[in-house]
């Protein structure tokens, strides 16, 4: 029945009839039944219904409020049916909002916002927001003068009067105002010519809100707007103009805020605005919508749903993009955005360029990743050929312009005007600009856009076959060719002999390899023969990680080139072999060699960026393998190069062996680039795709798994001076991390920065360590990273993102935590967990030769230190002692202590304590209910501590590498940082006891940067009290062994005196506890004093007692304790003697004239026994000594005046001689007996 035009429209008029519409009880189900028909009619019955319906909605005195809903209801459920129907969505819309306008401005405002009164808003706006989400919707793309007329009116009534500023308001519509504006059109049509202050001026709606009090108001309003060069217009606006003005502005920002700023633009391309007044306020408008489009694309904080929401999209849509401008991801739309600006940026009307051009400066400029896709390349650098072809058609003919240029290939086409003039200053002006835009995409991901540059000079275009000049290719050959990675060598410009790019050289042969490959694999490839010999480099490579592979076998030139093979294979295949894509992986991690990764992390870049579906299973097995690298004691985690003390090892007196040194570096720096390289390749991963929300889970999933896995393994990375530069890149690649922020999860926001901390202060607790070589090339770098972490680190803000539950606490939601972090805390190959094994993402290869690298399951890292790092902000007051004391408990790491000491310190722990990404749920539920500004607090401190400790490393590294401050060209400007930090005597204070409660090697390693005197007493005042925390540290030793002598003595020790209420701030550092056991301020503050009113004291047992255990210190050390007055206590006596006695006979031979000495002090004997046995293992000892005491028996040349040592000196000598039997008794007295011989006839000789 409803199929038949004519019974629909009787029916509809039946329905309609004013017997149904016009009775109360039967309103609202004469609209439901003529909704349920205007589903299938046809457009002119539809809108007879909508128009039929939207008459029963009134307002005033004798509304019905529940009609009006029921009809409101009905309205927006019909919409939802329609929505597919383009016939009748504009017309109903159109209805709809003209209907609103007439009743809300016949409808007097209400005083004061009520939630649930039924208003023109709560009835009309659902109906609108439905209708501008639907299909059918296109009026924001084409709109007539009629519906802009609509469109203008409802935003002049929005703003007059102030629903789009009253928080309330706002509150109750906010996001059905920011779709209505996102779906708006511009609010003037191109016909309006130069009438357009006419239109507005007469307006309407304006007329009748006019009052001098709202004039007032919008003036008001646009004040932050307008720019300073149009105050004087602010002055003279009239009340249509402000309103004018205000919805331009509230639209715009709006619609820039949901991801489009290009709009805009279209203003300018109007005469009647580029003709009016107001155009000064218009560009001030547009300079807004661009900042808030950039604000809103940079800051969006890493979702965990968002961005699994986008996962199994991600990938489709980013490869179906291809070279087709008309496709519109709407995953991507940064890169959309981006292609209409660039086309813009080659408009025919100077101003529209000129903007055009300036919004894309800016989105470079902030979000140059925006750049780095395939469609965006292709379409700048093609502009880049239109536009110098219309300046080459002025040499076709003359006579007959040509005004359109189109790019078969992407399907632009470009309209510009015959002045040849214009065009040659917009090619100009614009290949400039995309040179520019290139060269920052340059800096930010040099590897994947040299693969994007490769993939658009290898792909065909339309004038390839009339051989002509293309100037896309030239400027794609020049930005390709200056490309800079930075772990490539530096080059001196001003040294150079030719001026060449530094890339030129590698950037042609991999664009001729890449098209030679993708011939050869067009003509057939091997797959078999190709996956079995790289298997087979992978299990011979397994059995010695990281050695070369041996002599016989195939070289190093013919896995990169079988690695190139599988590459582009991979690429051109229909489907992925994910057992050859693994291997690609394995092979160079497992052979780890410099060259190997370098050629793979460019193989890696053109499969993620030709071959998107890689990606997912490329960063998985890169977690894998950073475990299993681990695992192996590889690159950064290389056991092999640790340094050691020069005062440990033995002594000679030649010259130093320069070769062996440069050996040395080269093999430790074999060992570490490899490992350098892979953390580059993700930093540029992260880089790629850290603005993207729907591309960035794998890489920053993999991120959070490398990095958790490092926490949970930093005693295992080496401290030798060339891992400076890796491991501060992952501090960096963390912190750039942080800046996304992980909205519903400060869980992982805490730990991750607590674990970053971590890693950079276990550098700085470390003596602090010079270059290894002297590459000043090297030491380059290293500064340069060394900047960018404090820069990162600078500018780091915890988010910590909260829900209000009650007064001090905070908490979050936290549905999607658990699925990131479970992932995380079981990461695949951690240590102490079960490994993935290799084939588990293929289950169909089961049979592979290629099989998982066997992770050893070890037990957890070395003990993990709580990470309770506060340094005191100088504008902050040091928090209190409750809330930072963090375990300064003695029994947390060392046993030996009383349990006077242990519930001492057990009184204060409370702390909360993260270590690393995956501990049990104890201590998220410790951050959970830690104050969220007492969190803030520690960052702070950190944080503080931190950037003094970075400008005082970059101050040293720079002063080794360049001491007279000479301008070198690739050498980074470090002028800006202090060389000596200037604070206070409370300053100082504070930051040694943040440095104490971060860890306490890192506080005794502050005398070693500052000098100060505060840094020394307040160091010395904690060692005293809690000699327990270093007893591993021998640097901690002289500290503690100064205040023997002071205590021997009778003076005071030299502590910091009336300080003690700054020491018992922050001090003790937990080992465990949790946040609800934290005391209250008075209880603390009482017993913080009462622990340290004794400081002054000098040192009892209970710290004397702790050298029993204490690590050895050199033996120059201990020799000099022996030769001193320590030597008077029992305790330090010991210690030095076993100190000494750590060490083999040939380290100590080297020091046998402070030995001697140290017999003065010897009132027990130690030293003489020491000296004995140590004559009887080693009988070059035993000579030497001797002829070392045989010269110290007498203070005259003469030997007529003995030495009062010399009768020790005679009894050891005897006892020594009296030790040797046999030759070397025979052997004894012959040398002496020559050399006396010798003396004597030198002695008859002398005048």
């Amino acid at each position: 029945l409803y199929k038949d035009p004519e019974v629909t429209s009787l029916v509809v008029s039946m329905i309609c009839a004013p017997r149904f519409i016009n009775s109360p009880p039967l309103v609202a189900l004469a609209i439901q039944c003529a909704a349920n028909v205007a589903t299938i009619a046809q457009r002119q019955v539809f809108v007879d219904i909508v128009g039929a319906a939207l008459k029963r909605i009134t307002f005033g005195k004798d509304s019905d409020d529940v009609a009006n809903a029921s009809a409101g209801q009905t309205l927006t459920t019909l919409a939802w049916n329609v929505a597919s129907r383009k016939d009748v969505v504009e017309d109903f819309f159109c209805a709809t909002l003209r209907s609103f306008v007439d009743s809300s401005v016949a409808t007097a405002a209400a005083p004061k916002f009520k939630r649930r009164a039924v208003t023109p808003l709560s009835v009309y706006l659902p109906i609108l927001h439905t209708l501008v989400l639907s299909e059918g919707y296109s009026i924001d793309k084409e709109a007539t003068a009629e519906q802009i007329s609509l469109w203008r009116n409802f935003w002049f009534h929005m703003v007059v009067r102030g629903y789009l500023t009253e928080k309330s308001y706002v509150a109750a519509y906010g996001k059905i105002y920011a779709a209505l504006a996102a779906k708006s059109p511009i609010l003037v049509h191109p016909s309006s010519v130069n009438y357009l202050e006419t239109e507005i001026e007469y307006n309407s709606i304006l007329q009748r809100e006019y009052s001098d009090a709202s004039l007032a108001r919008l003036r008001q309003a646009l004040a932050p707007i307008v720019s300073s060069q149009s105050q004087a217009l602010l002055r003279n606006v009239s009340f249509p103009q402000a309103a004018f003005l205000l919805s331009v502005h509230n639209v715009e920002i709006a619609r820039a805020a949901a991801g489009n700023c290009a709009t805009v633009l279209r203003y300018f391309s109007n005469s009647a605005v580029t003709s009016s007044s107001l155009l000064p306020a218009i560009e001030s408008i547009a300079d807004l919508a661009i900042a808030a489009y950039v604000r809103e694309t940079t800051s969006k904080r890493w979702s965990i749903e968002a961005s699994l929401a986008g996962n199994s999209v991600r990938n489709d849509a980013r490869a179906a993009a291809g070279l087709q401008l008309a496709a519109d991801p709407t995953s991507l739309p940064a890169m959309a955005q981006v292609r209409e600006l660039m086309v813009a940026s080659c408009h025919h009307l100077v101003l529209v360029s000129k903007w055009a051009q300036r919004f894309v400066d800016k989105i470079m400029r902030t979000f140059p990743q925006a750049l780095l896709d395939k469609s965006v390349i292709c379409t700048l650098l093609e502009l880049v050929q239109l536009v110098w072809k219309s300046c080459k058609a002025e040499q076709d003919d003359q006579f007959v312009p040509v005004y359109w240029f189109t790019s078969q290939s992407l399907g632009i086409t470009l309209q510009l005007p015959d002045s040849i003039a214009y065009r040659k200053t917009l090619f100009a002006r614009f290949a400039a600009c995309a040179k520019r835009w290139l060269e920052l995409v340059g800096k930010a991901a040099p590897m994947e856009l040299e693969t994007l540059l490769q993939v658009y000079l290898s792909t065909p275009c339309d004038d390839d076959l009339n051989y002509e000049p293309h100037i896309g290719h030239a400027l794609a050959l020049e930005v390709g060719n200056g490309i800079k990675y930075s772990m490539a060598p530096s080059v001196d410009s001003s040294t150079a002999v030719v001026a060449l790019p530094p890339n030129s050289a590698p950037f042609a042969y991999r664009l001729g390899l890449r098209d030679y490959l993708r011939g050869f694999i067009g003509q057939g490839t091997d797959v078999q023969a190709l996956k079995k010999f790289l298997s087979d480099i992978y299990q011979l490579a397994k059995e010695s990680p990281g050695m070369p592979l041996p002599e016989g076998g195939p070289s190093m030139r013919e896995v990169i080139d079988k690695m190139h093979h599988a590459t582009h294979h991979l690429v051109a295949a229909p489907r992925v072999d994910r057992e050859l894509a693994r291997l690609l992986v394995w092979v160079p991690l497992t052979l780890f060699d410099e060259g190997l990764m370098r050629a793979t992390s460019h193989m890696w870049t053109t499969l993620i960026v030709e071959r998107a579906d890689v990606e997912v299973l490329i960063m998985v097995e890169l977690t894998i393998a950073w475990t299993w690298l681990i695992q192996q004691h590889q690159g950064l985690f290389s056991q092999r190069f640790e340094p050691k003390s020069p005062f440990a090892a033995k002594m000679s007196y030649t010259p130093s062996d320069k070769s062996a040194r440069s050996r040395g570096y080269a093999v430790i720096s074999r060992a570490l680039a490899p490992h350098m390289l892979l953390i580059e390749f993700i930093m540029q991963r992260f880089d790629s795709v850290k603005h993207l929300p729907h591309s960035n889970f794998n890489v920053i999933n993999a991120i959070l798994r490398i990095l958790q896995v490092t926490f949970d393994n930093l005693r295992r990375i080496t401290t030798n001076a060339l891992a400076r530069g890796p491991l501060f890149m992952l501090v960096h690649l963390g912190f750039k991390l942080l800046k996304l922020g992980f909205e519903t999860s400060p869980i992982l926001e805490t730990k991750l920065r607590d674990g970053l901390y971590k890693i950079a202060f276990r550098w700085f607790a470390l003596p602090p360590r010079w270059s290894f070589s002297g590459s000043k090339a090297t030491l380059a770098k290293e500064i340069q990273v060394l900047i960018d972490v404090r820069h990162t680190v600078k500018s780091d803000t915890p988010v910590l993102c909260i829900v209000p539950q009650q007064a001090g606490r905070w908490s979050v939601t936290t549905s999607a935590v658990p699925q990131v972090a479970s992932s995380i805390a079981s990461s695949p190959g951690t240590l102490g967990s079960n490994a993935l094994p290799l084939t588990a993402l293929n289950p169909t290869t089961a049979t592979s030769p290629l099989q998982a690298p066997q992770i050893l399951l070890a037990p957890p890292a070395l003990l993990q230190q709580p990470n309770g790092h506060h340094h005191h902000h100088p504008h902050l007051p040091h928090p209190h002692l409750s809330q930072h004391l963090r375990g300064l408990n003695p029994l947390h790491r060392h046993k030996r202590h009383s349990s006077k000491a242990q519930a001492g310190a057990a009184e204060y722990s409370g702390a909360t304590s993260v270590t690393s990404l995956s501990e049990d749920d104890n201590s998220s539920d410790m951050i959970l209910n830690t104050p969220r500004e007492q969190l803030k607090r520690r960052a702070l401190r950190n944080q503080s501590l931190l950037l003094l400790l970075l400008e005082n490393e970059i101050c040293r590294m720079a002063t080794w590498a360049n001491p007279t401050d000479q301008k070198i060209g690739y050498f980074p400007d470090v002028s800006r940082f202090a060389r000596n930090a200037e604070m206070t005597e409370s300053g100082w204070q504070n930051l040694v006891i943040d440095a104490w409660v971060a860890d306490p090697r890192l506080a005794v390693q502050l005398t070693q940067r500052f000098s100060h005197p505060a840094v020394r007493r307040e160091l010395t005042s904690l060692i005293c009290k809690f000699p327990g925390e270093l007893v591993r540290e021998p640097d901690a030793l002289p500290l503690l062994i100064d205040q023997l002598r002071v205590s021997g003595s009778g003076q005071q020790p030299a502590v910091s005196q009336g300080h003690s209420s700054s020491v018992g701030r922050s001090v003790v550092r937990n080992g465990g506890g949790n946040g609800d056991s934290i005391l209250g301020l008075t209880t603390a503050a009482t017993a913080a004093g009462g622990m340290f009113n004794n400081l002054a004291a000098p040192l009892t047992f209970r710290e004397q007692k702790f050298l029993l255990y204490w690590s050895a210190v050199p033996p120059i050390t201990s020799t000099a304790y022996l030769a001193s007055t320590h030597s008077r206590n029992p305790l330090a006596l010991q210690y030095a003697m076993r100190a000494l006695e750590c060490f083999p006979v040939d380290v100590t031979f080297f020091y046998i004239p402070q030995l001697v000495q140290a017999l003065r002090h010897d009132l027990s004997g130690y030293v003489e026994r020491a000296i004995i046995s140590s004559a009887k293992i080693s009988q070059h000892f035993a000579h030497q000594i001797i002829w070392n005491m045989k010269a110290n028996m007498f203070k005259d040349e003469d030997s007529l005046v003995a030495d009062s040592l010399k009768p020790a000196l005679d009894r050891v000598v005897e006892q020594i001689v009296d030790g040797l039997s046999g030759e070397d008794r025979v052997y004894y007295e012959k040398e002496f007996s020559f050399f006396g011989e010798v003396t004597g006839i030198s002695g008859k000789l002398k005048p």
